[in-house]
């Protein structure tokens, strides 16, 4: 196919942009008419055609920078709807709770909501003393219109939000992937393609945040194949990695399970970083977060010392070798960091019967021992 499109550029291109406006328009329509959806599944398949025909277009056309950010505003587009669809559907679902069950025991957390529940009881109890009275369901059906319509609002916005969120994966998916893949893509555009995605870290959907992860991952793992120089590119990877540190850091309480990914991104971009002092710190986050009261990040931190271990990162043998946490001085700026004790880590929490992930550490342990071992002979 790239040779083909090499031959005829021209059509190529036009085919390249008559499929980006085509789902350009579908999502502005949708924003428009939530009634009249295009089809997701014709719309994912044309996501998919897009991306192939843009990497086998790569270097045959000047046009391709700006169908890429094209690309890159649809992700964009459809992430900004979705979340807007979210909170509209979690305030819906709020209110299908509060208006229509008087029965259940919900926490009130606001004047409004008070006021909310108070109205509906009131217009309830009228509906009902209407049918005693004088047997008019005037109210009543007035009442079980209303439950309909707000639940047929439900259904189409719930579908409406998996409709963005697919378009937006495979979108997302298509993106990271041309820029890993492309031999014409600029130093620059490499770094805005990496804070792109770094972003999407935040987004409120986990397949999201992972498939940015893996996103990520590839872009750096093969770009720095390349012996081409990238000293600025590499710059950044070390300035998001100290980013993301301090924020799991600081706000830890509050990120809940967006720190699975986020550690899981550290781990995987630790091969990429030079500085000792920050892979140890790393993997001290990594240990704090066994104990952390989410089961996913408790098993994913585990995961990612070990996936620190076999890309080979010395730290993990050497905290594994630790007789106890002590300070060890670093030659840059006679700095110190505390080395912990995998192993009495381990002890503690294979001790505690209440914990879950037993199993992690064990292979967490086996593996890298006999790693250990395996190079010391």
């Amino acid at each position: 196919m790239s040779e083909c499109m090499k031959k005829l550029p021209g059509v190529a291109v036009e085919l390249i942009d008559k499929l980006l406006a085509e789902l350009e328009s579908g999502i502005s329509e949708q924003q428009d008419d939530e009634e009249e959806q295009p089809d997701v599944v014709l719309q994912t398949h044309i996501m998919g055609v897009l991306s192939n025909l843009i990497f086998a277009l790569d270097g045959s056309s000047d046009k391709i920078p700006n169908f890429i950010d094209r690309l890159q505003n649809l992700i964009l587009v459809c992430n900004n709807f979705a979340q807007q669809l979210r909170e509209r559907l979690y305030s819906d679902l709020e209110n299908s709770l509060f208006f229509f069950n008087e029965y259940v025991d919900v926490p009130v957390i606001s004047e409004e909501q008070y006021d909310a529940l108070e109205a509906f009881k009131k217009f309830s109890q009228e509906a009902t003393m209407e049918v005693v009275n004088s047997g008019k369901t005037d109210k009543l059906n007035s009442l079980q219109e209303k439950r309909h319509e707000l639940d047929v609002n439900i259904d189409s916005m719930s579908e409406n939000l998996r409709r963005m969120a697919t378009l937006a994966l495979h979108g997302t998916s298509g993106y990271g992937l041309y820029h890993a893949l492309s031999k014409n893509c600029s130093e620059g555009r490499l770094i805005n393609c990496f804070q792109f995605l770094t972003e999407l870290l935040n987004n409120e959907h986990r397949g999201i945040r992972m498939i940015s992860v893996e996103a990520l991952s590839t872009l750096t793992s093969i770009q720095l194949e390349d012996e081409t120089l990238k000293d600025n590119f590499i710059k950044k990877i070390h300035s998001v990695v100290q980013q993301i540190s301090k924020r799991v850091k600081e706000e830890n309480s509050s990120l809940y399970r967006k720190k699975a990914d986020m550690i899981m991104l550290l781990a995987q971009l630790s091969i990429h970083v030079e500085d000792r002092l920050v892979r140890l710190g790393i993997i001290r986050m990594l240990i704090s977060m066994w104990r952390d009261p989410d089961s996913e990040v408790r098993s994913t931190s585990i995961k990612m010392v070990q996936l620190m271990s076999e890309n080979n990162i010395q730290e993990v043998a050497e905290c594994f070798a630790a007789n106890d946490d002590s300070e060890t001085n670093l030659e840059k700026d006679d700095a110190k960091i505390l080395v912990p004790n995998i192993m009495r880590h381990i002890a503690t929490l294979i001790n505690n019967v209440e914990f879950g992930e037993k199993e992690e550490l064990f292979d967490l342990m086996k593996y890298t021992l006999n790693d250990h071992f395996s190079v010391s002979k």
